[in-house]
C-alpha cells in the first residue's frame, strides 16, 4: 500500500472539471437531432473568452453587452491561452500546430449567438468551478480545455482543423466583446 494520498493535482482537477463542463454543454444543447458540434465548440470557446475578460476585474457594467472592448491584460494573456489550448491538443491526440487560423464558413457557424451561449451556460459553469475549487484566472482554462475536448469528440462530424479554428476564434471574439451582465 502506497503512503501517498490520491489528492488530485490542480491539472487533474482542471481536466475533470473540463470533462464535466463538456457534458454540461452537451446536455444543455442536445435536441432531437443531437448536438450541433460547431455550437458546442463555440459555447466552450466563448465561455473561455468571456471568463478571460472577466478575470481582468475591469468593471464592464457601464458598457453595452455585445459591444467591442479592448483590454491590454486580455491581449497579454491571450497568447498564454492559445499555448494552453495547444497543450490540450497534444493530450487529446490532436496536432497542436495547425488549423488555428482556418476560415469558418457560414455553414459551420454556431446556431446560437456566442454571447447568449456564455450567458446561458455561466451559472452551471460557475457551480462546476466552485465544486472543483477552481477560481479566478484558472477558470478560462477549464472552458478552453472543454473546447478542445469537444473538437476531438466531434471529429466524426467536423474536421478537427476547422474545430480548432472555431474554438480559437470563439475564444478571441468573446474576450473582446462585452458579455451579458451577470449577477452570479
Amino acid at each position: 500500500m502506497s503512503s501517498e494520498q490520491e489528492t488530485p493535482t490542480p491539472d487533474a482537477a482542471l481536466d475533470r472539471c473540463a470533462c464535466e463542463f463538456v457534458q454540461f454543454i452537451i446536455d444543455h444543447l442536445k435536441d432531437g437531432r443531437g448536438v450541433h458540434i460547431e455550437t458546442a465548440i463555440t459555447a466552450a470557446g466563448s465561455m473561455a473568452g468571456s471568463l478571460l475578460l472577466r478575470a481582468t476585474g475591469i468593471d464592464l457594467t457601464a458598457l453595452t453587452p455585445g459591444s467591442a472592448v479592448l483590454v491590454d491584460r486580455v491581449n497579454e494573456s491571450g497568447p498564454h491561452m492559445v499555448g494552453f489550448m495547444a497543450e490540450v491538443c497534444v493530450r487529446e491526440g490532436l496536432d497542436p500546430t495547425s488549423g488555428w487560423t482556418g476560415q469558418i464558413s457560414d455553414e459551420h457557424r454556431s446556431r446560437v449567438p456566442a454571447i447568449d451561449l456564455a450567458r446561458d451556460l455561466y451559472p452551471g459553469f460557475a457551480a462546476l468551478a466552485e465544486r472543483f475549487g477552481i477560481v479566478g484566472e484558472m477558470q478560462p482554462r477549464i472552458a478552453a480545455a472543454a473546447a478542445i475536448k469537444l473538437v476531438r469528440m466531434g471529429s466524426q462530424a467536423l474536421n478537427t482543423e476547422l474545430g480548432k479554428a472555431i474554438a480559437l476564434w470563439s475564444m478571441l471574439s468573446a474576450a473582446k466583446t462585452v458579455p451579458h451582465h451577470l449577477s452570479a
